[in-house]
């Protein structure tokens, strides 16, 4: 298996679980963490498939500055008192870094 259908498997087992918890979510009459969870599904799609590609070969840094700006949107909002579009961000960031983290401990069992 190559680094890119690892971590495209790595990705899709994390959503997988992800949609499971926004189903419970769901279950239960819990309209945020549903949101949340399939929030943080979608975006471990195409989207941070396609750009841990980009950051692996061609532009390493890629995918922290992205969180780096998605906190610094957050700190943002926050200071408008949009404290809803500040929890949308940093989920942004904690998914972003998560697919990052998941990308270099791949790179490092290569």
């Amino acid at each position: 298996m190559t680094l890119y259908e690892r971590y495209d498997a790595a990705l899709d087992a994390r959503a997988a679980v992800l949609r499971e918890e926004a189903a419970a979510a769901k279950a239960q009459g819990d309209q945020r963490a549903q949101s949340v969870a399939l929030m943080k599904a979608s975006m471990l799609g195409e989207m941070l498939k396609t750009l841990g590609r980009v950051e692996h070969d061609r532009r390493p840094g890629l995918l922290e500055s992205l969180a780096t700006q998605a906190r610094g949107r957050a700190q943002a909002l926050r200071s408008r008192d949009d404290f809803d579009a500040a929890e949308r961000e940093d989920i942004k960031a904690d998914t972003i870094l998560w697919a990052l983290e998941t990308l270099r401990k791949l790179v490092d069992e290569a």
